[in-house]
């Protein structure tokens, strides 16, 4: 899967949200756009026992373990928002009668 990734608008510091796929699991993953123009993760060392842990990992959300589960996550999260009446279901905009 090419490197999908979204400007956050307004942003100050150039922050992008990056649609990734590893090994067949998606995930959202914080990141930023490099002096470059190219988009870098973020990467965090996650906390074990209230430290710091001594691996860094990129700084994701995860999705779901196919295609069809981070649809359905996603769509869930944009129902929460109002956007849509129901997962997979048209809005009345999309309804041509």
């Amino acid at each position: 899967m090419a490197e999908t990734y979204m400007e956050i608008p307004g942003s100050k510091y150039n922050d992008i949200v990056i649609l990734e796929e590893y090994r067949g699991d998606y995930a959202l993953v914080k990141g930023f756009l490099g002096k470059d123009g190219n988009p870098v993760m973020s990467w965090c060392y996650p906390q074990k026992d209230k430290l710091p842990g001594k691996k860094s990992l990129p700084w994701k959300v995860p999705l779901g373990k196919n295609l069809a589960d981070a649809i359905k996550a996603l769509e869930y999260f944009i129902q929460e928002l109002g956007g849509r009446d129901a997962p997979g279901e048209p809005s009345d905009e999309e309804i041509p009668f």
